[in-house]
């Protein structure tokens, strides 16, 4: 039973993460039967939205960017996906480049399970949740929608390189997932995009050249070297990092727990590795790579 205190207190925590007004958060807790992580999830929803839609207009928004997905979808396929070859002429048709890192946090906010895979649902969610439904009622045409669409890439990109809030996957807690920002959650997002089906593991080529598109981008990485302190990870560390993997490692895949702690050991290191924690819990490749690149530096 949902009482007056549970009530107060509901709306007290919903103001806290959203910053609405308390009558703003009352509405949002009613339309949500007083769930806060639902009305949460509704409030930020609506916010990147736009106008809030009737059901008949959600509807038809709806039923426009399904009609697009049909276009790419694989009419061979026994589920409704989008598979490469949809995928390339869907690239296309956006103006992105398929061998850009614009293609990583696209397919994050799609919900791709895999690279140059979409399925119907992530891809109707993905540019719902991206804002573009209210310009997309009245039955727009294709060139429209896609008009609409690349509209938003230089936006998610923007976010993607400021490391800018993460806007939430639907079904998934916005007072969460906000708070990483969008560069970090499109890294930790790449290592499951970028497995074969069943793998646990990255092959390390296919770990190189995802390093190489997103590590740029970094909020750690100084590609000139010139930026004092920490974070300050250079191109010559990230250099010898990929040399030590394959040249004295001889490293054949790499874990998640690698990939993650990577990113973290970026924000970590100073120029000349001095200042490496050996006893804190990072993976022992990282520790022996400390090692190894003390000498080459010396």
């Amino acid at each position: 039973m949902v009482t007056k205190a549970s009530k107060t207190v509901s709306a007290q925590r919903f103001a806290a993460v959203t910053g609405a007004s308390a009558s703003d958060a009352q509405q949002y807790l009613r339309d949500t039967n007083y769930r806060l992580e639902a009305a949460i999830d509704l409030y930020f929803a609506q916010q990147t939205a736009g106008p809030r839609l009737s059901s008949a207009q959600e509807k038809q928004v709806v039923q426009s960017l399904e009609r697009l997905f049909d276009d790419y979808r694989d009419p061979h396929a026994e589920t409704d996906v989008i598979e490469a070859e949809g995928a390339l002429q869907l690239f296309e048709d956006l103006q992105v480049d398929v061998a850009s890192v614009t293609v990583l946090p696209l397919s994050y906010y799609l919900n791709a399970p895999s690279l140059g895979h979409f399925t119907k649902q992530g891809f109707v969610d993905g540019w719902m949740r991206l804002g573009i439904a209210p310009d997309l009622l009245g039955s727009p045409s294709k060139d429209k929608i896609l008009q609409r669409m690349q509209q938003s890439i230089p936006e998610i990109f923007q976010a993607f390189q400021s490391n800018s809030p993460a806007l939430p996957l639907l079904g998934k807690s916005a007072a969460n997932s906000s708070e990483k920002g969008l560069y970090t959650t499109v890294y930790e997002y790449t290592f499951l995009f970028a497995r074969s089906e069943g793998q646990k593991n990255l092959p390390l080529q296919v770990a190189v050249t995802f390093w190489d598109l997103l590590m740029p981008y970094a909020p750690s990485f100084d590609s000139n070297g010139q930026r004092p302190g920490n974070p300050s990870f250079t191109a010559h560390q990230f250099s010898l990092w990929k040399q030590y993997l394959s040249e004295v490692a001889h490293a054949q895949i790499v874990s998640k727990d690698t990939w993650s702690q990577f990113l973290e050991f970026t924000y970590e290191i100073d120029h000349q590795f001095k200042e490496h924690d050996f006893e804190a819990a990072w993976p022992s490749v990282i520790d022996e790579f400390v090692e190894w690149a003390r000498k080459q530096i010396s």
